[in-house]
């Protein structure tokens, strides 16, 4: 339960050394800096010192809006993603110190992305173009047999020519009505087409109103002449030639593209080398300026404080730092601080919230409990060993960051608690306890199928221990920050009940009456604890006494309660090696109804199975676990809503800048 110690530190220094300062900070990498020029702004005696500043940043955000363009027009045009495990971890970029200082004037971002601009531009009319095109041709395919001139579409003087279409039912219909109203006009087909019949209609004009209605009521669509003169099929041919000439203009384009694609590296670094330059900026205006003087404050690691003052040294004799201890109503960021083997666990705390104030940090409890739970979860050797293969192989081949590299790294952790539950439980691959070698069914573990009681027993065992925990840590804070007395009349007394159960249970087992009158004298203790002193706050003995009462019964209920959720680790262990158990036969089966061919069948049926089997349960075995964490266990104790210490300093996203001699 580690959580790094922090100082308050302040520096003052002349304006004229403000670059330089936040150079020297950036280059540390060791303070939050707090906002101390709103801070000082709001405050009457302050507020007249206060000079305002507001750094130029419409530049930095211009850059920073060219590289994301350039960013999404090489990945949508000519780059090609290597990103690992289905595009969820992108690649990274490796550049040396030598070429992160001069990243800028090594990489053309205003005239990559005034090239890149101009061809987006233009693949997107052409796109445009193209549509157009298409749909055109695609209205003229079925008049592609008319063999007239498109002037000849006009008529005459005494005859209307009407090309349309009408769908193929209506056509019997359409071709008698149109023979009894307009005895005068006649219907020749060009072409039938899916969608329909296509004919031009020659119309008496006498006859045109009734065509009119008639063509109304059948559903005649007319075809609407567009081009000017020419033949319908040399339309065709010349809007082809058009749409040729738009893909061959695409293709060039994307073809430069691609060319251009060539900077993406360069451009994913100097994208994070923008952000940076940025939040060093923005750094700027939380110091407070006075006309000469500039002031800084911000939070510092206590370890890191010789560091600092020695480094300081280099800034000159006008710059004043201090550090001070946190004083009363100070909120530090939290900045945890846990050794090696459980520092993975510190991702599964951040996703609930960072502990605030004094609390306390859960990782090193978390961690233990989490990691085990997925284990029974699992509960089987040879998915456990799996998994921890696969994420030690993550871990060594995959160029990612430390962050991600501690995920997997929790995952190896799980994988051999899954064996080690496995071993307990007697989990292989799902293969029936029955089957296995007398010495896999050793005294003290579990058959999760054939005798669940003793494993279901074991996780609400297991889950009164965790909560009994999460009591403690509680009754811990309590005394701390108020007082022993606190903690013992509101935790404590629960936690003499709660202790009671297992000494109890120990005692009836082994028949030791010592033991269980020691059970009973606990059990008596922590409930009339609870009774009398549970609520305390009350101002009456009435008050005190009845709302003791009603704290018991609710200790009761709740713990019965909580106690039971744990029972999804049994719970979930049993799919497990229900649905394993269920491949198993399955590929057995087949193996023994078909001769040779079965052998294949059934090792496909082992690796598509077991596969899926593996992986539905990971899941699984990830998401009730953390539940049990955040519902059952933080619920006892954790109070979320600290802000993680930020210091300032190099934080790229998809960079990596290698030492001189090295990474």
């Amino acid at each position: 339960m580690a959580r790094a110690r922090l100082l308050k530190m302040h520096i003052l220094a002349p304006q004229s050394r403000r670059d330089e300062l936040m150079e020297w900070l950036y280059g540390l990498n060791a303070v939050h800096i707090l906002d101390l020029a709103s801070r000082l702004a709001t405050d009457e005696e302050t507020a007249e010192l206060i000079r305002g500043f507001q750094p130029n940043l419409r530049g930095w955000h211009l850059e920073l809006s060219r590289a994301d363009f350039l960013i999404d027009f090489m990945e949508r045009y000519g780059y090609v993603k290597k990103a690992k495990l289905g595009g969820l971890i992108p690649d990274r970029v490796h550049v040396s110190e030598e070429e992160w200082a001069t990243l800028l004037e090594d990489v053309d971002l205003r005239g990559l992305y005034a090239e890149c601009e101009a061809l987006d531009v233009r693949f997107k009319q052409l796109v445009a173009e193209g549509t157009e095109l298409e749909r055109e041709l695609q209205r003229l395919a079925p008049w592609s047999e008319l063999d007239v001139d498109m002037e000849d579409l006009a008529g005459t003087a005494g005859v209307a020519v009407v090309p349309g279409s009408l769908p193929e039912r209506d056509w019997p219909d359409f071709a008698a009505r149109l023979e009894e109203f307009c005895p005068h006009s006649a219907a020749a087909i060009i072409d039938r087409h899916l969608r329909g019949i296509y004919m031009v209609v020659m119309v008496s004009r006498d006859e045109e109103p009734q065509f009119a209605t008639l063509a109304q009521s059948c559903g005649f669509e007319q075809f609407a002449v567009r081009a000017p003169a020419g033949r319908v099929g040399d339309e065709i041919a010349r809007l082809s030639a058009m749409l040729d000439g738009v893909q061959s203009e695409r293709e060039r384009i994307s073809a430069r593209a691609g060319e251009l694609s060539g900077s993406y590296s360069g451009v994913i670094a100097c994208r994070d080398y923008i952000v940076n330059a940025l939040q060093r900026e923005e750094a700027k205006a939380s110091l407070a300026h006075t006309e000469k003087v500039i002031a800084l404050e911000g939070w510092v690691e206590e370890a890191r404080r010789s560091e600092l003052e020695s480094a300081a040294a280099m800034l000159g004799d006008d710059t004043s730092l201090s550090f001070l201890a946190p004083a009363e109503g100070d909120k530090p960021p939290t900045l945890l601080a846990n050794r090696r083997a459980v520092r993975p666990a510190e991702a599964l705390v951040s996703l609930y919230g960072f502990p605030h104030g004094h609390e306390t940090d859960p990782t090193t409890i978390m961690a233990p409990f989490f990691i085990f739970f997925f284990g029974l979860c699992v509960g089987d050797v040879g998915y456990g060993a799996v998994l921890a293969f696969l994420s030690w192989l993550m871990i060594k081949k995959l160029d990612v960051s430390d962050n991600v590299k501690r995920f997997f790294r929790l995952f190896m952790y799980c994988g051999f608690a899954s064996i080690l539950a496995g071993v307990l439980t007697r989990g292989y691959f799902g293969i029936n306890a029955e089957h296995l070698p007398a010495w896999m069914k050793f005294t003290g573990s579990f058959d999760t199928l054939n005798a669940p009681i003793s494993i279901m027993v074991f996780c609400a065992a297991l889950g009164l221990l965790h909560i009994w925990i999460g009591m403690f840590i509680e009754m811990w804070d309590n005394a701390r920050n108020n007082s022993w007395w606190d903690g013992f009349c509101e935790q404590g007394t629960t936690l003499i009940l709660w202790a009671a159960l297992p000494v109890l249970v120990i005692g009836y087992a082994a028949k030791a009456g010592p033991v269980k009158s020691i059970g009973w004298y606990l059990l008596i203790a922590g409930a009339a604890g609870i009774v009398f002193l549970s609520n305390k706050s009350s101002k009456t003995w009435a008050g005190k006494f009845f709302g003791g009462l009603f704290n018991f019964y609710g200790s009761i209920g709740g713990t019965i309660g909580d106690v039971a959720s744990y029972m999804r680790l049994y719970a979930l262990g049993l799919a497990t090696v229900l649905i394993a158990d269920v491949v198993n036969r399955m590929g057995v089966m087949m193996f023994q109804a078909i001769p040779v061919l079965g052998i294949l069948l059934m090792l496909l049926i082992f690796a598509v199975g077991h596969t899926f089997n593996l992986a539905i349960n990971l899941i699984s075995a990830f998401v009730h676990p953390l539940r049990l964490q955040y519902v059952e266990f933080f619920g006892k104790f954790y109070e979320d809503g600290g802000k993680p210490f930020r210091p300032l300093g190099i934080t790229c996203k998809r960079t990596v800048i290698e030492k001189s001699g090295g990474k």
